[in-house]
């Protein structure tokens, strides 16, 4: 199914009336808002919003104070299911997993203070601290929170009729509480059967979890299992949660676990996303834009998604003098709603209602604004077999985890390594250790910088480079162990120094050759068996003359066909020799999808 979504204001109308904050932003609502919030329920704007395409939308459900607190608040939104369903809409709640509203909240729970997470010291942990002081962070821990919250779910699906739901702030959480200390020395315990040789300690039974560290690199054994303990809490409350959903008949699961933040220890590991889920909301920094020399895109978030098994609703921010923006030009739109077509088969955007602050007006009131998006939407329906499609990599980017817990900037060397590759037009994909027997011999498998590096990961890199194929080294790798202890300085493991000829320089035969700089580049494969390059500008302010391109792909043919939301975008000349495609590309403002047939 050809996804096109929006938010339809996840905030129910209390959390709007309670919340404060150090600035006037997009988040702040003021007398305007009862005549917004009236309007977002009725059946009006719906109706528009389905006349764009749009056919999914998350919307307000539960935030933290409670069921019998925001009851009057779900009957509306059971009555606004009905308008949604009617224009064939479906509707995701939106639930807070990450906060509580104790004022409300201790009414109906007078035990709250049992389920909340604790601090260092023993306090409670709360929401963005001080300026959130009235929301409170559950532990994930407890038995009660996770009972209650299914509670929820089952009222969701049950009785106000939702399609799914939307889980908040769903990442680690740092909690202290005797449970979770219980819990990490049985996790301690399950993972080491050696903990004297690998932290001089008989056993697990007296330890505590250890901070977060500062600093470049963690040695610290117990703070390197600390992160894989973290994740794995999270994992596990995620599982039982997303599992509960699809039991009790919800059909979708979208979360926002910081995909792609660059802390990688403090958000989730996308790696061990559950498989009950269907979304993975990607609320970042990373708008589609050139800033100064650089290009940020949301790419890595797809490629995450299409290799561990989730779709991405791309949710960044866009900043400017510390406050955020709403996308008001064709291009900015433009871009950003082809940019998911091509890489995750999905579109659509969080700010459609969001209010002008005037009355009831929100953005989608702006025909210009409305004619751009149902214009994307038109076109992405139109064509959706051509985005229906996997990756065809020129390489292959490892994700391999252990130097994300011991570098500080571990994370972010990986996603520059996806930055570089996008940068030089090589389309690519992500891949584990395990998959790496898969690789063919010729092919590329790129390495960030990987200083932290169990054995078995150096073993499989060495077979699969006994077999012709190639790694390109970005850093350093294999100096440490997981468990945080530096290797014999003769260990052949250490920068893969018994396999010689590792690249250090990318080699050009992967490459996508563009003739104007700065084009993104995909190469993808349809259902259908077509092969389809797909071009993308993330600086699209004006249009280029003439493109040419270079592919060299065995399923390249002599015939193709270009499809583009570019008024005046075409195809002027394809030559294919021993398959190498030679493409003139004219018009080009900011995208065209090429398909070989």
């Amino acid at each position: 199914m050809a996804i096109i979504w929006s938010n339809w204001n996840h905030e129910p109308i209390d959390h709007l009336r309670r919340m404060g904050d150090s600035r006037i932003s997009v988040f702040t609502l003021g007398e305007w808002l009862p005549q917004w919030y009236d309007r977002l329920h009725g059946e009006e704007l719906i109706a528009q919003a389905a006349e764009m395409g749009i056919n999914t939308i998350y919307t307000h459900f539960f935030k933290g104070f409670g069921l019998v607190h925001e009851h009057d608040d779900m009957e509306r939104m059971r009555e606004f299911i009905r308008y949604a369903h009617a224009h064939g809409v479906e509707v995701i709640g939106y639930c807070q997993l990450g906060t509580l509203y104790y004022e409300t909240m201790l009414d109906e729970v007078p035990d709250l203070e049992d389920w909340i997470a604790r601090d260092r010291n023993g306090d409670f942990l709360t929401y963005g601290g001080l300026p959130h002081y009235y929301r409170w962070r559950p532990c994930f821990e407890s038995r009660e929170f996770i009972a209650y919250f299914k509670r929820v779910l089952s009222y969701g699906v049950e009785h106000v009729g939702l399609d799914g739901f939307h889980f908040d702030n769903s990442q680690v959480r740092e909690c202290y509480c005797p449970r979770c200390q219980q819990a990490f020395r049985d996790y301690l315990t399950a993972q080491i059967p050696n903990p004297r040789e690998v932290t001089g300690l008989a056993h697990f039974r007296n330890v505590r979890i250890p901070p977060l560290l500062d600093g470049d690199e963690v040695h610290d054994p117990l703070c390197l299992w600390r992160g894989r303990f973290r994740h794995d809490q999270l994992v596990r409350a995620q599982t039982e949660i997303f599992d509960y959903v699809k039991a009790i008949g919800g059909k979708y699961v979208l979360h926002n676990p910081g995909l792609l933040r660059p802390d990688f220890r403090r958000a989730f590991d996308p790696q061990r996303n559950p498989a009950s889920c269907d979304f993975v909301f990607a609320e970042n920094s990373n708008y589609i834009r050139v800033e100064g020399e650089k290009t940020i895109t949301q790419i890595l978030s797809f490629k995450l998604g299409e290799r561990f098994g989730f779709r991405v609703f791309d949710a960044p921010w866009m900043h400017k003098d510390g406050d955020y923006l709403i996308p008001d030009d064709r291009d900015t739109i433009d871009r950003f709603l082809t940019q998911g077509m091509i890489y995750g088969n999905i579109t659509g955007a969080p700010w459609f209602v969001r209010s002008r602050k005037t009355a009831d007006r929100v953005i989608m009131d702006d025909p210009a604004h409305a004619e751009i998006a149902a214009r994307a939407f038109a076109y992405f329906k139109e064509h959706a077999a051509l985005y229906d499609s996997v990756s065809a990599p020129r390489a292959r980017l490892l994700y391999a985890t252990d130097s994300f817990y011991g570098l500080a900037r571990g994370f972010t060397d990986f996603t520059d390594a996806a930055s570089m590759l996008e940068a030089h037009g090589v389309p690519y994909t992500v891949i584990t250790a395990s998959e790496l027997a898969e690789v063919n011999p010729g092919e590329l498998v790129v390495l960030a910088n990987m200083p932290f590096a169990p054995r078995g990961q150096y073993d499989a890199i060495a077979s699969a480079y006994r077999r012709g194929v190639r790694f390109l080294r970005l850093g350093r790798y294999g100096l440490y162990n997981e468990h945080g202890k530096e290797r014999d300085h003769a260990d052949p493991i250490r920068d893969l120094s018994a396999l010689p000829g590792i690249l250090t320089e990318l080699p050009d035969d992967v490459r996508v050759i563009v003739s104007v700089p700065g084009i993104l580049v995909e190469t993808r494969v349809t259902r259908t068996e077509k092969l389809v390059l797909h071009l993308l500008r993330a600086d699209n302010t004006d249009t280029l003359p003439e493109v040419s391109v270079t592919l060299t792909d065995a399923r390249v043919t002599g015939t193709a066909r270009l499809y583009s939301v570019d008024d005046g975008c075409a195809l002027r000349t394809c030559t294919v020799d021993h398959g190498t495609a030679r493409l003139t590309v004219t018009g080009l403002h900011t995208m065209a999808s090429i398909e070989f047939r």
